[in-house]
């Protein structure tokens, strides 16, 4: 019986006393603020990012190439996001050829992608902007992604706009203020942290303008991992965002799993219908999504 599994799809579009009581002060907030945040797959892939981060070693050397370099990950995810992440490696080898790390790799090699294409769209555009104009972020379905904080090239975007629901954005600040996320590790660029249910129709549109983005504003749009949970509004997610983001210059990752209701055509029609061009499908383990 051969397994196969599931298409994993990239699009690109276009030491003295009070020092120890201070510590332990902080661990528990640490602690409190992860108790308080529900998104369980948040805290896995933020695991995920860690273990291939920690591959270089603290000294910043390894004989190991690594990928994905965050070093906010672990404190983000702590014990919980091992557990989920071993847990789910276990009860889904099946799906993947009986490869229990598969989800661990798959989240690296996604990971690198984005950070990749983040970073050349964002020089591009730069070498050819006019009077400094500059490309704005816009993460639907943010979860706990760390790029407004680690990645270089969001230095050079003028706002970047995370966009999940309330149950994730209340907890989710209480967690980053604890690891000192705008404190002792200051974000590379603005940051607004937009509150909206995505299935619900026309809520999208109606917080990030209430937000400050900016639709006549060229905007690196990234979904990863978000479209699978969206069930039958996924369709009609792809129209909103394809209606909200208009300017051209604009760029689309949209990364999902394919499956009969949403096939890699089916996309390219929605995409093409709204107006996004040259677009780029790669799957897991061809020549581009292979590290």
């Amino acid at each position: 019986l051969g397994l196969v599994p599931p298409r994993h799809s990239m699009l690109m579009v276009r030491e003295n006393k009070m020092a120890s009581t201070i510590a332990v002060a902080e661990k528990k907030s640490v602690d409190a603020a992860r108790h308080a945040f529900t998104n369980d797959s948040a805290f896995m892939i933020a695991y995920e990012r860690a273990i291939e981060t920690e591959k270089k070693g603290s000294d910043g050397d390894s004989s190991e190439v690594c990928l994905v370099d965050d070093p906010f990950a672990r404190m983000l995810a702590g014990n919980k996001g091992k557990e989920l992440s071993d847990s789910f490696g276990i009860s889904a080898a099946p799906q993947f050829g009986l490869w229990p790390d598969f989800h661990k790799q798959w989240t690296v090699v996604r990971t690198k992608f984005i950070d990749d294409h983040i970073a050349r769209i964002v020089n591009e555009f730069e070498a050819s902007a006019i009077c400094g104009e500059q490309l704005q972020f816009l993460n639907l379905g943010a979860g706990l992604d760390t790029r407004s904080l680690r990645l270089k090239a969001m230095a050079k975007i003028t706002t970047s706009y995370e966009v999940d629901m309330e149950a994730i954005n209340g907890p989710k600040g209480d967690l980053f203020e604890a690891i000192g996320a705008g404190s002792e590790h200051p974000f590379l660029c603005q940051r607004n942290i937009v509150t909206a249910n995505m299935t619900n129709d026309g809520e999208l549109e109606a917080s990030l303008v209430e937000s400050g983005f900016d639709r006549e504003r060229a905007t690196i749009v990234l979904a990863e991992g978000l479209i699978m949970y969206l069930g039958d509004k996924a369709e009609t997610f792809l129209k909103d965002v394809s209606r909200i983001v208009v300017a051209s210059g604009s760029w689309l990752i949209l990364n999902f799993i394919e499956h009969p209701a949403l096939t890699n055509e089916k996309v390219r029609e929605l995409l093409m219908r709204g107006g996004w061009k040259d677009l780029v499908f790669n799957c897991f383990g061809d020549e581009v999504l292979d590290y």
